[in-house]
């Protein structure tokens, strides 16, 4: 007496048991109406090919046009049953005013009732547009247990973690830069000194260009005083120079040159007197963090007013000097 066999589907996580008319999901089952499922099972037999709107309205609906509407809420009613996304199917394909394709990997297997459903064999494995294997090959799969399907996160679940993780990574490659420079300056503007800078060129507004040799003058002492500081990274004047006569953005130049803050200012020369003005300028944001008194001297006091603008702008630099930087930078100022 020939044994009585049954068959039944796994569609990835899904179980589908055309017998019995049951869909199950890690043991679980899954609630689809008498229609739906029919149709869900024909896709499944015919998932090789493209199954036309023509083909399953004649074969569920006698043809008539009027249930043509009720087809397409029949595979939304599929959709929704095994999680699906008409935009990125893993299911049901859509083909715009032609029909559908099953695309989800078909494996079908023989269950023997008597047997304590073992399995006897398997005998399609199908997935995308791959032909049926024909059941007249002689090799069939090594017999395997059957046994309830382990249950396992859904395929959506993890497809739907693994986008949410890899838009956090992106996100937070995208602002690293950012919040970077933002912790950066914070640190150095709240916590601790500022530990490089750059002196650039000061303004000579003066009307007369010959006095540029003045304005530079002075730039060139900044340089020299705060090269004495310990701890003090100072942008060289070659460096610095190349920016003169150019209106620049402090913090253009900050990335340029990788320091913290820019000291910029200007020198105004007229007859026997001389202004001089210097603020410092966070290269990160841009903020004035220090501005200098308008120092407005006798030309014959030149070199005591470079070495009081040095001191006062370390002090506005807040780099805590040691004794022995205070001595190098008092050496200086003598020397000047």
């Amino acid at each position: 007496m020939a044994l009585e066999t049954r068959k039944r589907y796994l569609l990835g996580d899904f179980v589908l048991e055309p017998k019995s008319r049951h869909l199950s999901q890690g043991g679980v089952p899954i609630h689809l109406t008498r229609k739906p499922f029919q149709v869900l099972l024909y896709l499944v037999e015919h998932h090789d090919r493209l199954v036309t709107r023509r083909e399953l309205l004649e074969q569920f609906w006698e043809g008539h046009d009027v249930y043509d509407e009720t087809l397409t809420k029949c595979v939304g009613a599929i959709r929704k049953a095994l999680d699906d996304q008409t935009e990125r199917p893993r299911f049901i394909e859509t083909h715009w005013a032609e029909g559908y394709r099953f695309v989800c990997r078909v494996e079908e297997q023989l269950i023997l009732p008597e047997t304590s459903d073992k399995e006897i064999g398997v005998v399609a494995t199908e997935e995308g547009n791959h032909n049926a294997l024909s059941t007249d090959q002689t090799s069939v799969s090594p017999p395997r247990l059957a046994g309830p399907v382990p249950q396992s996160k859904p395929k959506w679940f993890t497809t739907r973690v693994s986008i949410i993780l890899a838009c956090a990574v992106i996100a937070l490659l995208a602002f690293a830069p950012y919040f970077y420079r933002r912790i950066s300056g914070l640190h150095a503007n709240a916590s601790g000194p500022i530990r490089s800078i750059a002196v650039l060129p000061l303004k000579n507004l003066s009307n007369d260009p010959a006095n540029d040799y003045f304005s530079d003058g002075m730039t060139d002492s900044l340089i020299t005083a705060l090269s004495k500081v310990d701890g003090l990274k100072v942008i060289s004047r070659g460096s610095v120079f190349r920016f003169k006569g150019r209106e620049v953005d402090p913090r253009d130049v900050g990335r340029e040159l990788n320091v913290a803050a820019v000291l910029e200012g200007s020198v105004r020369k007229d007859g026997e007197s001389v202004r001089v003005a210097v603020r410092l300028v966070s290269a990160d944001d841009g903020r004035v963090l220090w501005t200098s008194e308008m120092y407005n001297r006798a030309l014959r006091d030149i070199f005591g007013l470079q070495d009081e603008i040095a001191r006062n702008t370390v002090a506005g630099l807040k780099v805590q000097l040691s004794g022995k930087g205070e001595a190098r930078l008092a050496q200086s100022q003598s020397n000047t």
